[in-house]
């Protein structure tokens, strides 16, 4: 509770009317506390709702209620009153605040103050150009106004006996916080005690927890370079994987490519294997043939021979000349069929390792590119028909030799 060692009015306001009265709070040098000055902001009103506020005197004033009701009843003189109507506000609003009336008993005391702004207007007037309802309406206000001040100054005598009860309640109150200020002290002291140790302890944790702060700090800091490492890293690696994806593919690509090439390669050496195996057929069917041909004409020749032996008894030695001649040729001839013989073997074997050949050159087309592969299987098979012309001409011509 707190003590009240004086007193002032410092609101008196009604805003619900049209045109209302207003009490500013006594400034500074009132003529309770020695002041001069009213003020007239509204924020020093206060609320609508408190009208009367009391404030402290001096200690060194004393004040019987007689003298503090006519004090009080003086400042409530010297406070301003303005009255604002909305009928004509330019005409009326001038014609007042220029010509204040005289015979109003509370602004013939009072110098003539004008209001900061509009506070209270005067609405709905039944003539707006009349100065006879302006005149009834200062009077109703003048009226209101004194009625007003008497309902405060009966206000102002009840709360004076109120003042009176509560500075009595005051004294008893001071006597109990004599009696009661060694104790404050002594707890003030524990009090005191109490926070600077307090204080100590949460400067110390304070301390403790901005060091642990920064610790945490530095850890992050380095949490998140390490982070900003790994992600370079992991970046790096994602464009490393990327790329040997792409290798990969181009990869893939290159090898489905290699496998129809090498597909195609295979039915061209199909083709290939199955045009020398006719091929081969065809000189085994020649080769047979010319022989049969051979032991054909030597039969022939041989009957021949006999023939002429039989018929020719007379001429024995001559036959026998020409029979050993004969035989001669025979045993030449069939020499020179057992070196055609040996010839054929060894076109054959020949042709057995040029088969061998090629098969390696099959392996070997597997590893090099299409182009190549290609170049040597095309080189190879002109060389393997240049070969069996060779052959077939070799043949051709051995035939014509032969008797």
């Amino acid at each position: 509770m707190a003590t009240l060692d004086s007193l002032a009015i410092t609101k008196l306001i009604d805003p619900s009317p049209p045109a209302s009265i207003r009490i500013t709070r006594i400034d500074e040098n009132c003529p309770i506390h020695g002041r001069n000055k009213i003020s007239t902001n509204p924020q020093d009103i206060g609320d609508p709702e408190d009208l009367i506020k009391f404030d402290s005197f001096p200690e060194d004033t004393a004040i019987d209620t007689k003298t503090q009701s006519s004090l009080v009843f003086e400042s409530l003189q010297q406070n301003s009153m303005s009255f604002n109507c909305c009928q004509d506000e330019n005409n009326f609003q001038n014609l007042y605040l220029d010509n204040p009336l005289e015979s109003n008993p509370i602004d013939a005391n009072v110098p003539e103050t004008r209001p900061n702004g509009d506070l209270y207007k005067l609405e709905n007037c039944s003539e707006p150009n009349g100065a006879g309802a302006n005149v009834d309406l200062l009077e109703f206000e003048l009226a209101k106004s004194h009625k007003i001040l008497e309902s405060q100054a009966k206000l102002i005598r009840e709360r004076d006996e109120t003042i009176a009860t509560l500075m009595e309640n005051v004294h008893e109150l001071e006597r109990w916080r004599d009696a009661l200020e060694p104790h404050y002290k002594v707890l003030k002291e524990q009090q005191q005690s109490l926070v600077e140790s307090s204080t100590r302890v949460n400067v110390q944790q304070l301390e403790q927890g901005l060091q642990e702060n920064k610790i945490l700090g530095a850890k992050l800091s380095e949490l998140e370079s390490s982070l900003t490492e790994k992600d370079k890293v992991i970046a790096a690696m994602y464009d490393e994987s990327f790329q040997n994806k792409l290798a990969l593919e181009k990869l893939q690509r290159e090898m489905d490519q290699l496998r129809s090439d090498r597909k195609q390669l295979y039915d061209s050496m199909a083709v290939l294997n199955s045009s020398l195996k006719s091929r081969e057929m065809k000189i085994q069917l020649l080769v047979a043939k010319e022989h049969q041909q051979e032991l054909n004409l030597v039969s022939q020749e041989l009957d021949e021979a006999r023939g002429v032996v039989k018929k020719q008894n007379e001429e024995i030695t001559k036959c026998q000349n020409l029979l050993a001649m004969a035989q001669g040729q025979v045993s030449h001839m069939y020499k020179e069929l057992e070196a055609k013989e040996e010839i054929i073997k060894e076109r054959s074997m020949q042709i057995q390792q040029w088969k061998s050949r090629l098969i390696a050159l099959e392996g070997k087309l597997t590893e090099n590119d299409k182009s190549s592969r290609l170049l040597v299987a095309l080189e190879t098979q002109s060389r393997l028909r240049k070969k069996c012309n060779e052959l077939q001409v070799q043949l051709y011509n051995k035939k014509g030799k032969s008797p």
